[in-house]
């Protein structure tokens, strides 16, 4: 699936003229967002954002309680930069360390361009895009993840399979 990078710091999947948009807010350490990473993009992929009928947008929404979750946001930042924020994301959730050395590491075994990666890490223009992407979410009412959004209405929290499918269905009838 094409992958873009946003200037927002925002990963989107899919068509971006797809008639409907779903927005994803998640965080590395959240075990309920890994469970909606493996259960449900997939099924997205296969069923919804293959066949250009809906774009996936993906969110970071670092959280204090998580020691490292702002820099595993930047890690995926750096990675969508170098079109691989899908792979970091999917990375990140099965690896625990988010210190730089532990991050470095990934970018390697991604074959990224390891300096860019690390520099994009360090980077003030790094830290405000995640900083302005966190005060959006807030201001979206976003403070638990996951969060998602349909086309512009909100869900909290792990859906069944069978509850997002509907929701999508939902949504696309009308």
């Amino acid at each position: 699936l094409p992958e873009r990078l946003l200037s927002s710091g925002l990963l989107e999947l899919g068509n971006r003229d797809a008639p409907h948009a779903m927005l994803l807010i998640t965080e590395h350490h959240c075990s309920y967002c890994k469970n909606f990473l493996t259960e449900h993009i997939p099924t997205l992929e296969q069923k919804f954002i293959a066949s250009g009928k809906l774009r996936l947008t993906i969110a970071i929404l670092p959280l204090k309680k998580y020691a490292g979750s702002a820099e595993m946001s930047a890690a995926l930042l750096c990675a969508g930069k170098q079109n691989k924020g899908l792979p970091m994301h999917r990375l990140l959730f099965d690896r625990t360390g988010s210190d730089r050395a532990s991050l470095l590491s990934y970018a390697r075994e991604l074959e990224l361009d390891e300096k860019f990666f690390g520099e994009c890490l360090a980077s003030a223009e790094t830290a405000a895009i995640l900083e302005e992407q966190a005060s959006w979410l807030r201001s979206l009412g976003v403070s638990v993840v996951p969060t998602y959004f349909i086309d512009g209405k909100q869900y909290t929290g792990l859906p069944y399979a069978a509850d997002l499918e509907g929701q999508l269905r939902e949504a696309m009838e009308k």
